[in-house]
């Protein structure tokens, strides 16, 4: 059973909370992003499969600019990392 971890911001408490809403929200979004991004991959190699000639640069257009996506997945980490330590968060 997991266990809560509790840990100690180091920003003002007003802009603290601005930002976990934030992340918060981006938690709520992240099994979204991950359709899309699953979404965007299978479309690129369905046309890749499909047309190869035609779209094998598309595809991999799209699955470079899927990876972009999935990079936002992370963000939400990230701000609680900023949370905790705003000054070495790079």
């Amino acid at each position: 059973m997991p266990r809560k971890v509790i840990f100690k911001s180091e920003l003002p408490d007003e802009f603290d909370l601005r930002i976990e809403k934030v992340q918060n929200r981006l938690e709520q979004l992240n099994p979204e992003f991950q359709k899309m991004v699953d979404e965007l991959q299978s479309i690129g190699w369905d046309l890749q499969d499909s047309y190869k000639d035609l779209w094998e640069d598309s595809n991999n257009t799209l699955q470079s600019k899927k990876h972009e996506l999935e990079e936002i997945k992370h963000f939400s980490d990230w701000l609680k990392n900023f949370r905790i330590n705003p000054h070495n968060s790079f």
